[in-house]
């Protein structure tokens, strides 16, 4: 049954890998044909088969090999589009071994190579620990709410630069979001499937050259400085998050002194909704 099964599923892949949910979602279509790494890899192993292993782990490399998103080993993502859904650098990531449990040779094959420390078997020395500061520049809801304006009609293409006459959106106060929606600090509620929000923020001139942005999203978010793509994000958070700034032009805008239009949008498709977006200072020791 087993060799059944996983011969049935090399008919339904898609180009990056085995949908464990084949129906198409034109609302959210970064979801479609979304799949899990383990259990592609441990429908492949369980398979009872090297084709079956070739042909979901060859779509699986294929998928972390391309995908533009680069964070964290992410075991939810979409096989259509190649982009993370969620999930970072879980430890079912693990799963992507089961082959060495699933058949001895392969695993004595591959450890007897290990010949960086034969004394104690020890693959890489642990990390060093690493610790953040951070520094609130702009402050985010989490320690300091602040005005937006927003709307959950759609604007016009034009909503996000900086002349944009938002003076027609209503006020709120930060965060933006259902009540009960995990690490979410609720100073405006937010219930539609979609908004829309601006902000003008001063950056402090003794603030530092580095900063990057402190978003908490549920669920695909886009933020912008003065018109300039800085973030786009899928998927959700629980908790607010470190986000560089997309690209050098997105950077600049984040200087000492400089005054800038924070705009951001966000959609949702069900359960927990939230999005807040500030300004933060990092700094790492050892």
């Amino acid at each position: 049954m087993a060799q059944r099964e996983a011969a049935f599923y090399r008919t339904k892949m898609n180009r990056y890998g085995l949908p464990l949910d084949s129906r198409a979602n034109s609302q959210q279509p970064a979801r479609d044909g979304m799949a899990k790494s383990d259990w592609m890899i441990w429908s492949a192993t369980l398979g009872g088969s090297r084709r079956n292993l070739e042909a979901l782990a060859g779509s699986l490399y294929d998928f972390y090999n391309e995908t533009p998103d680069r964070t964290p080993m992410t075991d939810w993502f979409s096989t259509v589009t190649g982009r993370r859904i969620g999930f970072d650098a879980r430890p079912v990531v693990g799963g992507v071994f089961l082959p060495f449990l699933g058949e001895a040779a392969l695993w004595k094959k591959w450890s007897s190579r290990d010949k960086a420390n034969p004394r104690e078997h020890i693959w890489a020395p642990p990390p060093k620990k690493v610790e953040a500061t951070i520094t609130p520049v702009v402050p985010a809801a989490d320690t300091e709410p602040a005005s937006w304006r927003y709307t959950t009609d759609k604007p016009s293409e034009d909503w996000m630069k900086p002349a944009f006459d938002d003076s027609g959106w209503s006020e709120g106060t930060s965060g933006f979001g259902r009540p009960g929606t995990p690490g979410a600090r609720i100073g405006t509620q937010w219930r539609t499937s979609d908004i829309w929000l601006r902000r003008t923020v001063s950056i402090p001139a003794d603030a530092p050259t580095a900063l990057q942005l402190f978003v908490h999203h549920d669920e695909d978010a886009e933020i912008y400085l003065n018109d300039v793509p800085a973030a786009r994000l899928s998927g959700f958070t629980t908790k607010y998050e470190l986000v560089e700034p997309a690209s050098a032009k997105a950077a600049a805008a984040l200087q000492p002194g400089a005054k800038i239009v924070l705009a951001a949008h966000c959609h949702n498709g069900r359960l927990g909704q939230y999005i807040d977006v500030g300004v933060v200072a990092v700094e790492y020791k050892e």
